[in-house]
């Protein structure tokens, strides 16, 4: 994880960060995500949750056009989706925030 916020590249499409890095850590997947609510936005853990599952499903429909051209490419990602707003975002927002981050990381 300190590897990947030292070295990584970031883009922001609001409400979602995504940090991201190029990596050779044999992994069994072209990439390795991991999901952030920060706890000084959202101080009820359900608030996190919440946001945490909405990101989660965006990414998990979504992430077939991502492994699509890194299996091509041959590369293997680290990833970390943060989530910024201070306010609780719908699905789709998120949904289509994620969808263009990921086109843009690839």
């Amino acid at each position: 994880m300190e590897y990947l916020f030292k070295k990584g590249k970031s883009k922001i499409i609001a409400p979602i960060r995504v940090t991201y890095v190029i990596t050779e850590i044999a992994q069994e997947h072209p990439a390795k995500a991991m999901f952030i609510v920060p706890k000084r936005l959202f101080k009820k853990a359900k608030d996190r949750n919440k946001l945490k599952r909405r990101i989660k499903e965006a990414y998990r429909k979504n992430k077939f056009q991502l492994y699509e051209k890194l299996n091509g490419a041959g590369k293997k990602y680290l990833i970390g989706f943060s989530y910024t707003a201070k306010e609780i975002s719908s699905y789709e927002e998120i949904e289509k925030s994620v969808l263009k981050l990921i086109e843009k990381i690839i």
